[in-house]
């Protein structure tokens, strides 16, 4: 589904062609988008489609993509009674080095961490690799939002910290988690849009970039559910 997302993004394309184009792809597909009507209030959509300053939560409007657009789209669908939730990054056509910069910083920092994953580790290792890794490269990790567990609900304990953080939690054989970092150009915090009420921009207005996928801890290491 979300390979043909991506590949329908393109210049002249609003982001919501792409959330009709996903309503059709999750009823092709038997599955339900558990992002609409989800939460307080209730976001008005199928998934998330986050541009530019927009660190997540951004909703599909009429705009159209444009050349040096990043975009990110985040899909959590229901299958058989089962959550699975991954998203991911892609350029319009050429872009900026700044935003080419957070691109790559969230694909790093999310390889990063899943390398590390095993029996015995334990969950604030994954922050410490994340921020690592972020300011190595420059850029700053939001500590607003979390990666979850995930199976049969939305959002299960625990909490996945990308930041650095004191979750003394051992990793163990059966847990299933998303990771999913948020690295800004700049300054670390966001800004949630008073009116939605859901949209998170950074507060600089400097790109941001996220990527995400569902991991299964296994006996020696772990599996990425959302390959």
């Amino acid at each position: 589904m979300l390979e043909k997302l991506i590949l329908a993004a393109k210049e002249g394309i609003t982001t919501n062609d792409l959330e009709l184009l996903c309503r059709r792809l999750h009823d092709q597909g038997g599955a339900i988008p558990a992002a609409l009507h989800y939460g307080s209030p209730p976001y008005p959509k199928s998934a998330c489609f986050s541009l530019n300053e927009v660190i997540c939560h951004g909703i599909a409007d009429e705009r159209p993509l444009r050349t040096g657009d990043i975009l990110n789209i985040d899909i959590t669908s229901i299958v058989d009674g089962y959550y699975g939730d991954l998203s991911k990054m892609l350029c319009i056509g050429s872009v900026s080095e700044e935003k080419r910069l957070v691109v790559d910083c969230a694909r790093a920092c999310l390889d990063r961490a899943i390398r590390i994953l095993k029996p015995g580790f334990f969950l604030f290792e994954i922050g410490d690799v994340i921020e690592e890794e972020a300011a190595k490269r420059g850029c700053s990790v939001v500590d607003q939002f979390v990666g979850h567990g995930i199976g049969l609900a939305f959002h299960e304990p625990p909490q996945v910290c990308h930041h650095k953080n004191r979750m003394n939690i051992p990793l163990e054989e059966g847990m299933i988690f998303t990771i999913e970092p948020m690295v800004n150009a700049g300054k670390r915090e966001a800004v949630i849009d008073p009116v939605d009420q859901w949209t998170a921009r950074t507060i600089d207005g400097k790109p941001s970039a996220q990527e995400e996928h569902t991991v299964l801890i296994t006996e020696t290491g772990s599996d990425v559910l959302t390959a």
